[in-house]
């Protein structure tokens, strides 16, 4: 509760010294009101496309700053824990004689090694072949 009373007091001092630059940056003369001045209001539907504009227009830098920063912080935990990867694999296998270290090595699946034997057996089976027709 505290933080958001604190954020609101703070927005506020914040829009208070904009208004108030704003207002260093008008000469003074154009501050006193003269009463034979007129306040136009504009008309309404130009109201609604000024607002509709400027909220269009503030509606997509705000998307493409959420876009930014999701991009950006996924990259950064994809590379953090990348690292913790490699840290907790280096870590684990430190202390580890080379025999042991070699019953740890990750093997591919099964079916990749039956693959591969496969590729093998043919390989030889035709190397018999093709030595059997030099015979001939």
């Amino acid at each position: 509760m505290t933080l958001l009373l604190s954020l609101f007091f703070i927005s506020l001092l914040g829009t208070m010294g904009m208004v108030g630059r704003k207002l260093s940056l008008v000469p003074t003369e154009t501050h006193k009101l003269r009463r034979d001045d007129s306040f136009e209001i504009p008309h309404f539907d130009a109201l609604k496309d000024m607002g509709t504009q400027s909220v269009k227009k503030y509606a997509y830098a705000t998307l493409v700053l959420t876009l930014k920063l999701y991009i950006r912080s996924t990259n950064m935990l994809k590379y953090q824990y990348q690292q913790l990867e490699k840290q907790i694999k280096l870590a684990s296998t430190k202390h580890l004689s080379p025999l042991e270290l070699k019953k740890t090595e990750e093997k591919a699946s099964r079916f990749l090694d039956k693959i591969s034997e496969y590729k093998y057996r043919i390989r030889k089976i035709k190397k018999k072949i093709a030595a059997e027709e030099e015979n001939l």
